[in-house]
């Protein structure tokens, strides 16, 4: 079992329900790593948060459909990108932090 997350898959709330926008695998050293893998360990539910169907892996993701591990969306990411996909999804992602001030449900900037 590894110590660390490899990426986080992300979502955001539109009209009251979490739809997946994308993940996020780059801005964090493997002492963040750790410490969001610990953090997130202690959410750990069996289904996928979402509304919508669980979202795929991208083209270049090493992750296998399945493999993800799923947490109450109950945390904020601030996570710096480049730009929205017409999929509504993030392109170039990077983690910052978490958001101890925000909450989850609070309306993004999508």
């Amino acid at each position: 079992m590894t110590r660390q997350i490899g990426s986080l898959v992300l979502g955001v709330y539109e009209s009251g329900e979490l739809v997946p926008a994308g993940s996020v695998g780059t801005g964090f050293d493997s002492k963040q790593a750790t410490a969001l893998k610990t953090k997130l360990a202690k959410l750990e539910q069996n289904e996928a948060p979402f509304a919508t169907d669980v979202p795929k892996p991208g083209r270049w993701s090493t992750r296998k459909p399945g493999e993800e591990r799923w947490v109450r969306p109950i945390l904020v990411a601030e996570v710096e990108f480049g730009e929205w996909t017409p999929a509504g999804h993030v392109r170039h992602a990077c983690f910052i932090s978490l958001r101890v001030d925000k909450a989850a449900t609070e309306k993004s900037t999508r």
